[in-house]
């Protein structure tokens, strides 16, 4: 498996697979590369699918600085330009969205499109503020992780998911080291929406916003208002039985879909 090593010599871990247009896919908080079992098994039979542990996830050793999103847009840039990536599709899933709009914000010339997925900043930059109590949280995942763990990956849900696939998230999540967690819950906690909202509307490239009705990150009109007011070239695709993880919830819709906006 392919690693590189950042400039403060920690260990980047990414995959590369299959041949053809270059499809890169970036995890939640917590997550890792893993998540996206399904889509790199599928999209690799006529895509390049690039997958990506962000610093502190998966395989990738922690910073040894504060872990921020620009810390981890720059990781993320490392890897597009390890890969070769000159003109790829970033699919980001929450955190993801949120590393994938600084990428884009910070001048990244890699992407030729992008897809926004299952982000609480549709709901910032909508004017609704967050959705959800992170200083909450962040008590919840200092004082009693692992059930505050199980309760965060049960909740991303439109359903109660089942006892397998709860305790899959949760194996995940939990191998993500408790300060880098903390540090993920931070972002959110002290998120500057209008500076969001600038790099969304500086996005000069043709970006999709995927939602779930029932995620309680952010709403329907959050989501459709970044995609029809906010981004220049923005396609809204709805996904009315998922919560926060369509790609789990509705995953051949989901996958019909990210392959029709692959293909323009």
């Amino acid at each position: 498996m392919p690693y590189l090593t950042t400039p403060n010599e920690r260990a980047q871990f990414y995959t590369v697979d299959g041949e053809g247009p270059t499809a890169v896919f970036v995890h939640g908080g917590f997550m890792n590369h893993r998540i996206w079992e399904r889509q790199r098994t599928r999209f690799a039979e006529n895509y390049r699918v690039v997958t990506v542990d962000l610093p502190g996830h998966g395989r990738s050793e922690p910073a040894d600085e504060t872990h921020t999103v620009e810390l981890f847009a720059e990781a993320l840039g490392r890897v597009l330009e390890e890969t070769g990536t000159t003109d790829g599709t970033l699919v980001g899933w929450s955190l993801g969205a949120t590393v994938a709009t600084a990428y884009l914000g910070g001048g990244g010339d890699r992407i030729e499109r992008a897809v926004l997925l299952s982000s609480g900043i549709f709901a910032g930059v909508a004017g609704e503020g967050s959705r959800l109590d992170f200083d909450a949280l962040l008590t919840a995942h200092r004082t009693r992780r692992p059930e505050a763990m199980m309760e965060f990956v049960t909740g991303l849900f439109a359903e109660e998911p089942s006892e397998h696939t709860a305790r899959w998230l949760w194996s995940l999540g939990m191998d993500c080291p408790m300060h880098v967690d903390l540090d993920v819950l931070r972002i959110y906690a002290t998120m500057e929406y209008d500076a969001v909202e600038e790099a969304l509307a500086g996005a000069d490239l043709p970006v999709a916003v995927f939602q779930g009705a029932h995620d309680g990150a952010a709403s329907l009109d959050d989501a459709a208002y970044v995609a029809r007011e906010v981004l220049p070239h923005g396609r809204f695709v709805p996904f009315h039985d998922s919560g926060h993880l369509p790609f789990l919830e509705e995953p051949e819709r989901f996958d019909d879909e990210l392959e029709k906006f692959l293909r323009g």
